[in-house]
């Protein structure tokens, strides 16, 4: 078992289920496999930083994954169980870190209940600083009012490498933005804009 299981450590190929939201021809995939359509969907690189055998009581085994995101865990139990000659899925899934932000240092739901106003404004993290890895694009009061009506922006000082970003008016996350060229010009518009 830990053979196989070692196997998959580093970067990999995986085909993703038929039961995830990758797009084929403009549908999500797990639309058309509820409609019993047939489709294939195209081996993607992944990356298993590392993979550990944690518990081994048979007929269940406990493995901890670093991965890198785009990983389907589920299916990546059912690859290690065919290389194995059986059939293996997951009964029981939890993620304990997405980037810097670990589980452990979660706050329990009865305890923030429980929470002052002010250590519940000392305990939550804001979207601007979960998103510290997309780019940040300040925009200014005129172009915050555009993008939250739904409209494009001009931004001409953002490096030409920056496809998406987020923008940020008064310290706060405004809106998902996508890069386009229009008539010749640089714009963004908004994918998501968020309430504030």
């Amino acid at each position: 078992v830990l053979e196989e299981i070692n196997k998959y450590s580093g970067s990999i190929w995986q085909v993703p289920p038929a039961y995830s939201a990758i797009k084929v021809s403009g549908k999500r995939a797990y639309e058309l496999a509820r409609k019993g359509k047939e489709f294939e969907l195209n081996k993607r690189k992944i990356v298993i930083n590392s993979i550990k055998l944690e518990e081994f009581n048979l007929p269940e085994i406990t493995i901890r994954v670093n991965c890198s995101s785009g990983t389907y865990i589920r299916t990546l139990v059912h690859d290690i169980g065919v290389g194995l000659g059986c059939y293996a899925y997951a009964i029981n899934l939890r993620r304990t870190m997405i980037r810097d932000n670990m589980v452990k240092d979660a706050i329990c739901l009865e305890t923030f209940l429980e929470y002052t106003d002010n250590e519940i404004e000392n305990s939550i993290i804001s979207p601007v600083d979960i998103l510290n890895f997309v780019p940040q694009i300040k925009v200014n009061m005129k172009q915050f009012i555009e993008l939250k009506n739904g409209r494009f922006i001009d931004v001409a000082d953002v490096a030409d490498s920056t496809e998406i970003g987020i923008a940020i008016y008064d310290d706060k996350l405004i809106a998902l933005i996508n890069k386009f060229e229009q008539d010749g010009e640089t714009k963004f518009k908004p994918e998501k804009v968020f309430s504030i």
